[in-house]
């Protein structure tokens, strides 16, 4: 496996700002990033990791690690003026080799539940040619399914609609494939190094 590198974003929430609200904040300017990294490159050379994924408390935790093949990569885009906007509530850690021994792999993986009630009414809206609110009585009863995992609240480049991005964490014992990033920085393909050293 090629040489990673990694750098912690460790989100700093106050008395107004919530660690949750940040973390959508954070996503949504590395999303921008990567798309116009996608658009410049023909791929997304950052994948995100989140060392305090925990599924029973249903968060992502307070860091964003970031991985690259390069500490360039890295530098190029903590310094992006989009992660700029955020630096009061950022405390960017140093960029490293990832360390020699990781206890496995994992997979960061976007997740998205068929039945939703926000994509039911946005459907039955364009397909009966109403309003949205129209849309959202005739959905007012429907309740989304069950689950548990950690989500984002972000808002879509190309509708400008309010969307959740569910996030899950997959153990892997081994990787044996290339490493491929969706523009949210989340796996394809591939697996990263799974580590506790965060800070």
């Amino acid at each position: 496996m090629r040489t990673l590198y990694y750098q912690d974003l460790i989100l700093l929430p106050n008395q107004e700002v919530s660690a949750t609200f940040l973390m959508g904040k954070v996503i949504s300017a590395l999303h921008l990033i990567f798309v116009e990294d996608e658009h410049k490159t023909g791929c997304v050379n950052i994948g995100l990791g989140f060392p305090r994924f925990n599924r029973e408390k249903r968060t992502l935790g307070n860091i964003v690690r970031l991985y690259a093949s390069s500490p360039d990569i890295l530098l190029n885009s903590s310094c992006n003026s989009r992660l700029l906007r955020l630096t009061d509530y950022i405390k960017k850690g140093e960029i490293q080799p990832i360390p020699n021994i990781v206890q496995g792999y994992v997979q960061y993986r976007r997740i998205q539940f068929k039945e939703n009630k926000e994509r039911l009414v946005r459907r039955y809206a364009q397909r009966h040619h109403v309003d949205m609110k129209q849309a959202e009585k005739e959905y007012s009863c429907y309740k989304n399914p069950e689950n548990n995992l950690p989500y984002v609240t972000l808002d879509s480049l190309s509708s400008g609609q309010r969307f959740r991005l569910y996030i899950d964490e997959v153990l892997q014992v081994e990787n044996n494939n290339t490493l491929v990033f969706s523009s949210y920085g989340l796996i394809k393909s591939g697996a990263l190094p799974y580590f506790s050293n965060s800070t």
